[in-house]
């Protein structure tokens, strides 16, 4: 209707559960928004609104899961046994998570 857009209203979903609103609209020159705090490996669902004097736009919706963890290591082998020693080696996993994997653990 050519109002000018008061704010923007976001709400999001977990694991397909109820729509929560954030805790404040995001104002109408601002074209991004962090939504922090978000369990990794969660899927979650976010819903944006427009609003002006005529009332609310229709929703639109993308879904999105923060990293998630790391498949395990593959190729894991004992390349050379030793005195008392074993020499081991491993290639990085196929999925990362969505981040860089920061080390491994091996245990004994």
């Amino acid at each position: 209707n050519g109002a000018v857009i008061l704010r923007y209203e976001i709400a999001y979903s977990a694991n397909g559960g109820a729509y929560v609103p954030l805790d404040e609209s995001v104002h109408p020159d601002d074209r991004s928004y962090v939504v922090s705090d978000l369990d990794n490996g969660t899927p979650y669902s976010f819903v944006i609104r427009a609003v002006n004097e005529g009332g609310e736009s229709d929703e639109v919706e993308v879904s999105e899961t923060p990293r998630r963890v790391p498949d395990a290591p593959e190729a894991f082998t004992v390349v050379t046994p030793k005195d008392s020693a074993v020499d081991l080696e491993w290639t990085a996993p196929s999925f990362d998570g969505g981040a860089d994997v920061l080390g491994y653990g091996i245990g004994r």
